[in-house]
């Protein structure tokens, strides 16, 4: 009896059709076995800020959007913007403090990073950007703040210190304000990422333009930059 139910369940199984193609299963259910890029757009895309946002390509790829998180900038020009404090035990250790009335050109703080192997370089497909620039100002105007963001890359054997582009104009406007309060920016774009190249020595400068309504110093707190990326 035992040997042939094994074998009435054997002949079952072999007689079951088998799927053309596996599906998985998601929070939002099935989905749909990608054969084209037509079926791209249809899988559900999450909407929480970007933080899990993802689609699938064809040909076994994953798209998603990757972060890189930066605790302190590398280095900055020590005359607008200067260092705050080379205390360990302090808040502000390892960070800068930029003048609230110096120009651009001498009030930036510069991140040194590698344009991330995964990124995805499509023509269109989506940016480099700033996610988060978080800071605190030493005082209390509620006045326009004026930031630039600018980037560079290198390749092997180039200068270190590439020649920086796109100078891109953001600025955060305090409702209210008091000394040491955190205030941040989102959303800025630095470039797309078709202009970019895996695994270059990539620079990203924040400027504050001293030149705008806000005469407050201002201490940078934490970055967070976004990018595209294939898998």
């Amino acid at each position: 009896m035992k040997n042939f139910s094994l074998a009435l369940a054997l002949a079952l199984a072999l007689a079951l059709p088998l799927p053309a193609l596996a599906q998985s299963q998601t929070p939002f259910g099935t989905l749909p076995a990608v054969t084209s890029s037509a079926l791209v757009d249809t899988i559900p895309v999450t909407s929480d800020n970007g933080i899990n946002d993802h689609k699938i390509a064809i040909g076994n790829l994953f798209k998603t959007t990757r972060y890189a998180d930066f605790q302190a900038p590398s280095y900055g020009d020590a005359v607008g913007a200067v260092p705050q404090t080379n205390n360990l035990a302090a808040t502000g250790f390892m960070h800068w403090t930029f003048s609230g009335t110096a120009a651009t050109n001498e009030n930036y703080v510069r991140y040194e990073w590698a344009v991330p192997d995964d990124i995805d370089t499509t023509a269109g497909i989506g940016s480099l950007k700033i996610t988060r620039f978080k800071f605190s100002t030493a005082g209390t105007s509620n006045s326009q703040i004026n930031f630039h963001v600018a980037y560079g890359a290198s390749a092997t054997s180039a200068a270190r210190t590439p020649t920086l582009a796109g100078h891109v104009l953001f600025n955060v406007t305090p409702a209210t304000a008091a000394a040491n309060d955190i205030f941040e920016a989102t959303a800025v774009t630095i470039a797309a990422s078709s202009a970019l190249t895996a695994g270059q020595h990539l620079v990203i400068e924040i400027a504050r333009d001293g030149a705008d309504t806000n005469n407050d110093a201002m201490t940078d707190a934490f970055l967070r930059l976004e990018y595209p990326a294939t898998k």
